[in-house]
């Protein structure tokens, strides 16, 4: 079966790694599911190295973000995501083509990213803080204490079919705590998360 391409409409996403867009030679051509033939557009395929090198920019971005404590980081996120809903419709739209969703689902989907982002904000006093819990005479004879902290570069896999929201499910709070991440969108879908990946990055 060959392939059709609309060159018009087409979408093209690189790796975002350290703050830049990097192109690869390696691609994945994505499918239209809903129209055998057609190709909604094209993702950077990233190599051993380029994997390599986005631990190494987690790494070297970790000290940094973990230091601003979480009111510094909930700023930056916030300040991250201002705007996200101005390109909803054309998330939407890519998304659909891409993973077979009806638009308005797909408008869901890049909805809920940003109503789960703000979710995570709010939790930003509880991230520094820490709380005892008492023991329970006859089950738990001690008191634990819980705290938080950022454990480092996490990466986050995401799956094809709720991509967006899915990903704002995890990756604001890791932020949050103070940790790097490392996004792995879906092979059959990553146009549309790694446009929004892009954006909030």
């Amino acid at each position: 079966m060959s392939q059709t391409v609309d060159t018009a409409t087409a979408v093209r996403t690189g790796l975002f790694i350290g703050g830049q867009e990097r192109f690869t030679d390696e691609v994945l051509k994505v499918a239209d599911p809903g129209k055998p033939g057609v190709i909604v557009g094209e993702a950077a395929s990233a190599s051993p190295q380029d994997v390599a090198d986005a631990v190494a920019a987690a790494k070297a971005a970790y000290p940094a973000w973990a230091a601003l404590g979480a009111e510094g980081r909930a700023k930056a996120m916030a300040d991250a995501i201002a705007g996200i809903a101005d390109d909803r419709d054309e998330d939407a739209r890519i998304l659909s083509q891409e993973n077979g969703k009806v638009r308005m689902e797909a408008w869901v989907d890049a909805l809920v990213f940003e109503l789960r982002w703000n979710l995570a904000l709010s939790l930003k006093d509880e991230v520094e803080t820490s709380k005892t819990l008492p023991a329970i005479p006859g089950a738990i004879p001690v008191n634990t204490e819980v705290a938080f902290q950022p454990l480092g570069v996490v990466t986050i896999i995401v799956p094809f079919n709720w991509p967006i929201a899915i990903l704002a499910a995890s990756l604001p709070h890791a932020l949050l705590a103070g940790n790097t991440a490392i996004v792995k969108v879906p092979p059959t879908t990553p146009l549309a998360t790694a446009r929004v990946v892009q954006r909030v990055a």
